[in-house]
């Protein structure tokens, strides 16, 4: 009896080990599993905000990452972009290709907003997608234009007084920082630039060589830019509508059109990825997604303006609308080869930039004329 009652115990500590080796693995595979899962519906879930934000230019917090511990690494070299799911304990977890225009910066907690280019007959818009952030302008003159191009890039981005995860603004002299220009510490968006007056602007033009704090985008600007050290450096737009920005450590001049091009250097800067700095691959991406949509809309534009005229003029030979049209037609038309050269060389940029402009005041003629209920 006392060997049986031995044999029973020997078996059952076996069985139990064994059983419970079973339940600790089932259990470590069955997390594995469960935590990708919940990581990708959480992506799909960023994605499916990313386009209502796109749609409806309404700014959110999405905080999701944070809850599983992960953040979503953009991927612009892709075709077409994707999010990729980057976290410490699991490797290819999953990712998700995006279908709207965006440019983000990964984050645990982020703000999600977007910004539109209008040329009146067509807008352009993107996503912009930014984790908790301090903008740090540096001024490297008093220039106007210099003064002017930080508002400029100061709208584009996020305006997140109604969100959780913020967006700053500071200026930066030497080796100050003053984050209080709009009075408190912490300027929003538009608090930050009805704060900059003019007597602000001859007093700062030394390079920022402050400490700057891990969450902080360093973008200098003036009409001299050096490869800088730390951020950005842009020269913002003459007279010709062309400007030129410089990453970090990086020897290649940008050529800026848009606040939306500086948005994307500033964003990925100097980050070293596979396929080179993430502020140039987004930047690419930023350029190849609105000239492709700037060809593709500007064929149907010009189609349509010249069959409402032909229309019109069947009818009413001298119709006011008939000349309107033709001649939006006429100067819009070149921005379909034009769009395909992206303004990679100066001079290529200086036609696209001349030719968007003729084709926006174009169409305000449509406009005043009364003629673009037809168009529309």
């Amino acid at each position: 009896m006392e060997v049986y009652e031995l044999f029973k115990m020997v078996f059952g500590l076996i069985a139990s080990g064994f059983i419970l080796f079973f339940l600790i693995n089932f259990a470590g595979l069955y997390a594995g599993v469960g935590g990708c899962t919940g990581k990708n519906i959480a992506l799909k879930n960023f994605l499916k905000s990313v386009e209502d934000v796109y749609l409806t230019e309404n700014e959110i917090d999405f905080t999701d990452f944070k809850r599983l511990q992960f953040t979503a690494a953009f991927q612009p070299w892709q075709s077409p972009p994707a999010f990729q799911i980057v976290d410490d304990a699991t490797e290819n977890c999953g990712y998700i290709r995006a279908t709207v225009p965006v440019l983000s910066k990964p984050g645990e907690e982020v703000v999600i907003d977007a910004r539109t280019i209008n040329l009146g007959w067509w807008e352009y818009s993107m996503a912009i997608v930014i984790p908790e952030t301090l903008v740090v302008f540096s001024p490297r003159d008093g220039n106007d234009a210099t003064w002017d191009f930080i508002r400029d890039v100061t709208l584009a981005f996020p305006e997140t007084d109604n969100t959780e995860t913020k967006v700053r603004f500071a200026l930066c002299d030497s080796g100050k920082i003053d984050e209080g220009v709009c009075g408190s510490a912490g300027c929003s968006a538009f608090d930050f630039v009805a704060s900059i007056l003019p007597a602000t602007q001859g007093t700062m033009s030394g390079a920022c060589t402050a400490t700057l704090p891990d969450n902080a985008l360093l973008i200098s600007v003036g009409a001299i830019c050096d490869v800088p050290t730390n951020g950005i450096c842009v020269q913002p737009l003459g007279s010709n509508g062309i400007g030129s920005a410089m990453i970090a450590n990086v020897s290649q001049q940008f050529t800026i059109i848009d606040p939306l091009d500086v948005i994307a250097l500033s964003l990925g800067g100097d980050e070293e990825t596979l396929f080179g700095p993430q502020g140039k691959l987004l930047y690419n991406y930023k350029r190849a997604s609105f000239f492709q949509e700037l060809g593709l809309a500007t064929e149907l534009a010009t189609v349509r303006a010249l069959d409402l005229a032909e229309a019109i003029h069947t009818v009413h030979p001298d119709h006011r609308c008939f000349s309107a049209l033709t001649s939006f037609a006429t100067v819009t038309a070149p921005l379909i080869p034009l769009a395909e050269t992206e303004g990679k060389t100066p001079s290529e940029a200086t036609a696209l930039v001349a030719t968007l402009t003729a084709s926006k005041n174009a169409y305000t003629t449509v406009v005043d004329l009364g003629c673009d209920y037809l168009f529309t």
